[in-house]
């Protein structure tokens, strides 16, 4: 067990090494805003991992009034009592990438609202990734429009969506030619190995892959085999390897509940996409 004591945070300058998490800074911004003087700086030793996460919060900080100074590497914060604010919530655009997938790997389209070229989430990069795959793909301010179609591989830099790299991997192994994935040596001190639990889980279905400190290179395969799919107690394992069950008859997952952590009701999500396309 961790017990904290609370205190009153010291300085004006607070240093974090957010070559992990953005998390760390995010969590330092807000702590900032509600101190009683201030300006307070927070500045990020070395490289910023994750950056959208941390544009989120800051764009929702603003939206309540707190002063933010973003200079990159530093983020100058004037407390201030938050504002009220009405505010829309936008769906969840890691949760709408297995179903962006589900599409990509089955040749169907999907429709999802709420999401596209305005949101504020970075993971909604993934549709444009899977347009590179060769995907159609129509996106207005508030809404995304994917076809699958015949899927070729890429290389792609995902620093910014790590969250999706696993929705992307499950697309890559139906692909035409190997996907590299890179900078996304974060992914390894995430609810798992992430890096290693795709190689290792891609491997067992049958596709070949190359596994490096951060990057993934998947060579795809055009025949999947049935196998128990180990999900490391990790939600993003869990429903990004659930969606072979679209393609590849005999794929069983230990665990399947862990995504509860995320999203309840993946697993009746999926089911009904089941019957969609048995339709």
């Amino acid at each position: 067990p961790v017990r904290v004591q609370g205190g009153t945070p010291r300085g004006r300058e607070w240093r974090v090494d957010a070559g992990v998490s953005s998390q760390f800074v995010s969590a330092l911004l807000l702590l900032a805003a509600a101190q009683d003087d201030g300006p307070i700086e927070v500045v990020v030793a070395g490289e910023l991992a994750s950056r959208p996460y941390v544009e989120m919060t800051l764009g929702m900080m603003r939206r309540c009034g707190i002063v933010c100074e973003d200079a990159g590497q530093r983020f100058l914060v004037h407390p201030a009592e938050p504002m009220s604010a009405v505010i829309a919530v936008e769906p969840d655009a890691s949760a709408a990438s297995y179903f962006l997938v589900a599409a990509a790997i089955t040749g169907t389209r999907v429709r999802i609202r709420g999401l596209g070229a305005g949101s504020a989430q970075g993971d909604v990069g993934l549709a444009n990734a899977l347009e590179r795959m060769g995907c159609g793909l129509a996106m207005s301010e508030d809404a995304i429009e994917l076809e699958g179609r015949p899927l070729r591989g890429i290389e792609i830099d995902m620093e910014t969506m790590p969250d999706v790299v696993l929705s992307l991997a499950i697309a890559a192994a139906r692909a035409e030619g190997p996907t590299r994935i890179t900078h996304v040596g974060n992914l390894r001190v995430k609810e798992s190995d992430r890096l290693h639990a795709a190689a290792t889980e891609l491997e067992r279905v049958g596709v070949r892959t190359e596994e490096g400190p951060d990057f993934l290179v998947i060579h795809p395969s055009t025949a999947l085999r049935p196998a128990q799919i180990h999900t490391y107690d990790d939600h993003r394992v869990a429903m990004a390897f659930g969606l072979l069950q679209l393609i590849t008859p005999g794929i069983e997952l230990e665990d399947p509940s862990c995504v509860a952590k995320s999203f309840p009701t993946f697993w009746d999500e999926l089911a009904r996409l089941q019957q969609h396309l048995r339709v």
